[in-house]
């Protein structure tokens, strides 16, 4: 992310890949490829980038079956930009549905201290 433009959901993620260097080597590949989407560039140029700031570090890790929920924690509010706020969002199952915007997320929006400690929930949506 950026300080003006946040990816989340605008590349492709791969789960479940078989464990061989093929599959891995052509998931890393396919990911960074995702740069150059419909969908990437369009985002890229309304934000005002250029093909020169398309860039992204690809993150392979080890997959754990979700028991319960998954979720995203944003450090500083993505729909106001106010950086005393955290946004989380939590959805049952795997947390690729709610990356990819496939389903409705429970949300808390937390507002910190200037310590950094919490303060108060500030708002709360149950998802559908």
């Amino acid at each position: 992310d950026m300080p003006g433009a946040s990816f989340a959901g605008q590349h492709d993620t791969y789960l479940n890949v078989p464990l061989t260097t093929s599959a891995v080597c052509q998931s890393i590949v396919d990911c960074f490829s995702s740069l150059f989407t419909s969908r990437a560039i369009s985002y890229r140029e309304r934000s005002g980038l250029t093909y020169e700031d398309a860039s992204m570090a690809v993150v392979v890790q080890a997959m754990v079956q979700s028991q319960q929920n998954s979720g995203v924690l944003f450090t500083a509010n993505p729909l106001t930009g106010r950086r005393n706020e955290s946004v989380l969002e939590a959805i049952p199952g795997l947390g690729e549905a709610l990356v990819s915007g496939l389903t409705e997320p429970d949300r808390y929006v937390v507002v910190r201290r200037a310590d950094g400690t919490m303060d108060h929930i500030d708002d709360v949506r149950i998802g559908a």
